[in-house]
């Protein structure tokens, strides 16, 4: 059975049936207005498929309207969220952790010192890893 809509606007017929199996949601009906698209499918096919239109006199040729939902300026609870996450982030603590005093060669677990500014060099086993842009390179070579 194919309902044909009438325009790209929201149907009540629609809305109802995604209202009712997601009546709980707080968030779906909001949702629903501000991203329509996602809800509504067209279907094109070759050959003969069995159906039955149950609105045979309505005029499905209309083209989605490129809308975007209104950007609403932040409420009290975005700003103090906001504010919460800022005071409490962590960034400014990552910024100071030393990676490179974190690392250990892959292969004997020894400490690595910077030889040059491009390489890691163990100073247990004397192995050497490349660093391209900040980012060493730890992967061991197989001898073989």
């Amino acid at each position: 059975r194919i309902f044909k809509k009438p325009s790209w606007r929201h149907d009540d017929f629609v809305v109802d049936g995604y209202e009712a199996k997601l009546k709980r949601s707080l968030h779906f009906k909001e949702f629903l207005s501000d991203y329509p698209a996602p809800f509504y499918t067209r279907l094109y096919w070759q050959g003969c498929i069995a159906f039955t239109i149950l609105n045979p006199d309505v005029n499905a040729d209309w083209v989605m309207a490129d809308i975007a939902p209104v950007a609403q300026p932040p409420g009290l609870r975005q700003r103090l969220v906001g504010i919460i996450r800022h005071l409490f982030s962590q960034n400014g603590r990552n910024a100071r952790i030393d990676l490179a005093a974190l690392l250990c060669c892959p292969q004997c677990r020894g400490e690595l010192c910077n030889a040059a500014p491009d390489v890691l060099t163990c100073e247990t086993c004397t192995r050497s890893y490349q660093v391209h842009s900040g980012i060493p390179n730890l992967t061991v070579q197989l001898q073989p």
